[in-house]
């Protein structure tokens, strides 16, 4: 038999009642080409970016991308040929952090970390989020679909959906395509004609995880909380899913609807902002009050600035969104606040969260 890869660890996830298996292949920073591979990976240069996506390590995207189906004996699968293709350089620099053939599913970059596969470089263009930028290769998780084949593209929509969830990010705006970063290469080429499809694929995979999640937790809205209802996060920490142990973000005090419970979880709601105050994930039941009136951001509220921008289109400089403000004026959809050295600024409500 060929001298194939043995997986370093077996990731088993769940999606939509259905389990999914990772095998792990993690490349180490260690790695270096011996051999020229590509202008950017020369000999003992090393093998990845070795570098954080966004630079701290939270992605800001899943980039889908499509590769030929090759031949392969009968005791291997595409999706491990491919990913010993990349360990021994014959992929001509290419590194993505998932390979999928069927329901065979490889990794082999860590989701923290960046890969190149985008053909953007260190560049990056405007996101599918408004007044924010993105760059493939900078910040999102890469999947590789091998060939056109229906299983592997289903394997894909659930592993999407799973790494939506765990990352905290949203099948509305945070699913990419290669040829969104680089036009020249039409690529997810058997998925792209068909695009739409796909995406309502993975929200439908995505809705029915969350569902899952929610009816296995026995009669989670028959208490004073239930899904749809707006109540107040006290303020505190956000989580990716209902069993995470390190935080991806602290909030301050917002009105949020409920929109999933996981109870006896250990964050049992999944909250998202109605006030423009950010908080998109799983929070503690002590960082909720039930059947709290959500209150209102009126002249004299302490408001901090969460948006990218001012009503005027100027940008919101990190600094003004460090500090607290003091709202002095309210015209429709905008609120004049305060800063410390007298100078005010409009903004719009969405674009402030209340203290």
């Amino acid at each position: 038999m060929a001298a194939y890869l043995t997986p370093d660890t077996i990731k088993t996830i769940k999606v939509a009642g259905e389990t999914l298996r990772i095998k792990q292949k993690i490349m180490p920073d260690s790695a270096r080409a011996t051999k020229y591979v590509a202008p950017y990976v020369l000999q003992g240069q090393p093998m990845k970016p070795c570098a954080l996506l966004a630079g701290t390590g939270k992605a800001k995207g899943i980039t889908i991308h499509n590769t030929g189906d090759i031949a392969v004996p009968a005791d291997t699968t595409p999706a491990e040929q491919y990913t010993r293709a990349t360990w021994n350089g014959n992929m001509g620099g290419v590194i993505v952090h998932f390979y999928v053939h069927g329901t065979d599913i490889w990794q082999l970059l860590d989701e923290a970390e960046r890969g190149w596969h985008a053909t953007d470089g260190s560049t990056r263009r405007s996101s599918q989020r408004t007044g924010e930028t993105i760059g493939g290769n900078l910040d999102t998780i890469a999947i590789e679909a091998i060939g056109a084949n229906a299983e592997t593209e289903a394997t894909v929509a659930k592993l999407t959906a799973y790494l939506l969830q765990e990352h905290n990010l949203s099948p509305e705006t945070d699913i990419y395509n290669h040829n969104y970063f680089y036009s020249v290469k039409y690529c997810p080429v058997y998925i792209l004609p068909h695009w739409s499809a796909f995406i309502n694929s993975v929200k439908a995979y995505y809705n029915t995880t969350v569902g899952s999640e929610n009816a296995s937790a026995g009669n989670a809205s028959a208490g004073a909380i239930a899904i749809g209802d707006t109540v107040a996060f006290l303020g505190g920490s956000v989580y990716a899913s209902s069993a995470a142990t390190i935080a991806v973000s602290k909030r301050e005090r917002s009105s949020c609807k409920v929109t999933v419970i996981s109870a006896n979880a250990k964050h049992p709601y999944h909250l998202v902002s109605v006030d423009g105050a950010g908080v998109y994930g799983w929070v503690d039941a002590s960082s909720v009050s039930e059947g709290a009136t959500p209150r209102e951001i009126v002249v004299g509220s302490t408001v901090r600035i969460t948006g990218g921008k001012y009503a005027t289109g100027q940008n919101v400089s990190p600094y003004a969104k460090s500090i607290t403000h003091v709202v002095a004026q309210i015209n429709g959809d905008q609120a004049l606040v305060g800063f410390p050295d007298g100078i005010c600024s409009w903004v719009y409500l969405k674009d402030l969260g209340l203290l």
